[in-house]
């Protein structure tokens, strides 16, 4: 058997490791479920807005802001950090 460098060696143990602990099916079924959820999201958004009688127009840009809602979300945790207690205060505020 040929001899590996040892880096080599240890990203296929971790590599294994991690596929052991989290299947592949598990990964797609999860993807499966987010993606339907937010299509659920920009479905009733869309279907409010319109029931409500706003244009067209208006609905679709509501869809766009319901899209991009999540990337700003975590594009905003690079400018704010919140310290530990804050967090824990949110915790308790939201329950």
């Amino acid at each position: 058997m040929k001899s590996m460098p040892h880096d080599r060696r240890k990203r296929r143990t971790v590599r294994s490791v991690a596929s052991a602990a989290f299947p592949q099916t598990v990964g797609i079924i999860v993807a499966i479920g987010v993606i339907a959820h937010d299509f659920c999201d920009g479905f009733n958004t869309v279907s409010l807005m319109l029931v409500h009688r706003n244009t067209t127009c208006l609905s679709v840009g509501m869809l766009v802001l319901d899209a991009i809602a999540p990337m700003l979300g975590t594009d905003s945790t690079l400018v704010f950090r919140a310290t530990p207690g804050v967090l824990m205060l949110c915790v308790v505020l939201d329950s």
